[in-house]
């Protein structure tokens, strides 16, 4: 778990900041790696229980900020749902059963149904998180 966060998220960040800031990538990696290291001797699961829930928090305000300050700077909710209508991707409860259809009910029910079992049953974050738990029961909640 703590290899696949480091590899996966600190150092692809500090590929991209790195060459901006001067900054020695190197350095930041082992930073970061010893950062994650120390918190996770140091608090164990919990601690990274504890670092995923305020990584989630962060990614929703995140999500929050960039939909309110993408509707503001193209104009408002008016002219977004005016663009889409145009372009003929405004479309609820499209119930078309072709499978030459982009986005309809029947596929996004699929598609999201398979995406959720394939991401929770052989993810290995997930399967970890699973198997830390103490009786089967609990990993089902």
């Amino acid at each position: 778990l703590l290899c696949v966060k480091v590899l996966l998220y600190g150092i692809r960040f500090w590929c991209t900041v790195a060459p901006i800031t001067g900054i020695d990538i190197h350095l930041i990696g082992t930073i970061v790696a010893v950062v994650c290291v120390f918190y996770t001797f140091l608090g164990g699961l919990k601690a990274v229980v504890w670092t995923d829930s305020w990584q989630v928090i962060a990614m929703f305000i995140s999500v929050i900020v960039v939909v309110i300050l993408g509707t503001v700077t193209i104009g408002g909710p008016s002219v977004i749902i005016d663009l889409n209508s145009k372009g003929g991707r405004f479309q609820f409860f499209n119930f078309n059963p072709s499978l030459y259809e982009r986005y309809s009910v029947f596929s996004v029910v699929i598609g999201g149904f398979t995406y959720w079992t394939c991401f929770n049953s052989v993810n290995q974050t997930m399967v970890q998180r699973y198997l830390s738990l103490p009786t089967a029961r609990q990993s089902k909640m």
